[in-house]
This record gives C-alpha cells, sequence and structure tokens, in this order.
C-alpha cells in the first residue's frame, strides 16, 4: 500500500493505493495524523486504487470523523459501494461530518466552500 500525500484547494488529500489490511492499516492511520496537523477540521480520502478496506481502514475513518468535530468533515472520495454500506451501518452517514463525493471535481468544490 502506498499513501499520496496532496492537498486540494488547501485541505489534505490522501491518495490510497492498494489495500488497507490489518497488517498495514497503521500506516494509513499515521498518514491521516500527519495531514491533520495542516488542516485539523477537514481531510479527504481518495479510495479510487484502493480495492480493499479491512476494519483497520474503517477504524482509522470513524476515528477520522470524531476527531474533525461539529465544525469540520471528512470527504471520501471514489467510495465503493461495499464500503459505503459499511459506513451507513457505523451511522457515519445520517450527519454532515462524513461526505462522500464521486469523483475530484464534487471533491474540489466542497473544498473551495470552506
Amino acid at each position: 500500500m502506498d499513501i499520496l500525500e496532496t492537498s486540494l484547494r488547501g485541505v489534505p488529500l490522501l491518495t490510497v493505493v492498494g489495500e488497507v489490511d490489518h497488517a498495514i492499516g497503521s500506516q494509513l492511520a499515521d498518514a491521516t495524523e500527519r495531514a491533520m496537523i495542516s488542516c485539523e477540521h477537514h481531510i479527504l480520502l481518495d479510495l479510487e486504487r484502493c480495492p480493499y478496506l479491512d476494519s483497520s481502514g474503517l477504524n482509522t475513518i470513524i476515528s477520522l470523523v470524531r476527531r474533525v468535530g461539529p465544525l469540520g468533515w471528512v470527504g471520501v472520495i471514489h467510495c465503493s459501494a461495499m464500503l459505503l454500506r459499511l459506513l451507513e451501518l457505523v451511522g457515519l452517514t445520517t450527519g454532515d461530518r462524513l461526505r462522500v463525493f464521486k469523483n475530484l471535481d464534487e471533491a474540489k468544490v466542497a473544498a473551495g466552500a470552506i
């Protein structure tokens, strides 16, 4: 797994390339910690090239949503149907703190509105 750390209109953007499983899930958690230093209320995760995300990756997303607090949001770009269903099951899609974007253009609009 590789994580490309960039930004989109000032919002940290982590592009996950490869599978996220328990053995390397801590790398994703570490990358999110670094990204949140520059922008503690918003973060974007691009999962287009992430074919598999296990419970450690899901836990990282849950932790991020809790961390951004009521003022921020976590954006997930290119979310698979299976991951979206998991996010719904754990209750993350009911509020405004987790946003699901179909593509980078949708995320860019949201990032520009900050």
